[in-house]
């Protein structure tokens, strides 16, 4: 939090310079012969039915499968998403349409770098919920924004869960928010912790949010 709090007063592109947690944890974990629950290393292959689809998608004859894609989402892509989402009992009241409401990208990191570069001018703030991705901070900063954290409370007489060991501090919530506030970062499950927030949590986040229009 401090070394980001620093970028943020200084030049924003320091924020490139840092490591970012896995090249700080899975070297340590390769020294001590650790097991890394840092970094996702999936250990089995892909479903055959993927790698075949994948195989006939890029030798169907044609142009068609030779060209670049549309920026925001491959037009066929949106459509199967939307199909999905709207076939939803929750979601079909929100009829998405696959031209102007799906995107695809090549993983959150971008996500979260193009919804912060839309959202944020400098001197913005970003409200994000600690312990946190490190990611998230650092393209803030990158942005021009400052970082305001949150920090999760700890029970530990609590079930051995992490839903129940991290609870939310409402107060520090609406505490953090301030007119300069344009985004709140929330996750569910919560990115590292991986904490599902409840109804009850989500309802009072909406209600304290909706405060600050």
């Amino acid at each position: 939090t401090g070394s980001i709090l620093r970028m943020a007063a200084s030049n924003p592109l320091d924020a490139l310079s840092k490591p970012t947690v896995w090249h700080e944890f899975s070297p340590l974990a390769n020294a001590s012969n650790a097991v890394n629950l840092g970094q996702g290393f999936p250990n089995w292959d892909p479903a055959p039915f993927v790698v075949t689809s994948m195989v006939d998608s890029v030798k169907t004859p044609g142009t068609s499968t030779n060209q670049y894609c549309r920026p925001n989402c491959h037009l066929p892509l949106a459509n199967a998403l939307a199909d999905e989402y709207n076939g939803r009992p929750s979601w079909n009241h929100l009829n998405v349409d696959p031209m102007t409401n799906v995107m695809s990208s090549l993983g959150c990191t971008q996500v979260m770098y193009c919804a912060f570069r839309a959202l944020l001018q400098p001197g913005d703030e970003v409200v994000l919920l600690e312990p946190a991705f490190d990611i998230y901070g650092s393209q803030v900063v990158l942005m021009g924004g400052v970082p305001k954290f949150v920090s999760l409370k700890t029970d530990l007489t609590a079930p051995p869960t992490s839903n129940d060991v991290f609870t939310f501090d409402f107060d520090a919530l609406e505490a953090s928010i301030s007119e300069k506030t344009r985004v709140l970062v929330l996750n569910t499950p919560h990115n590292p912790t991986g904490k599902m927030f409840s109804r009850e949590e989500l309802e009072r986040i909406s209600s304290i949010v909706s405060n600050y229009p």
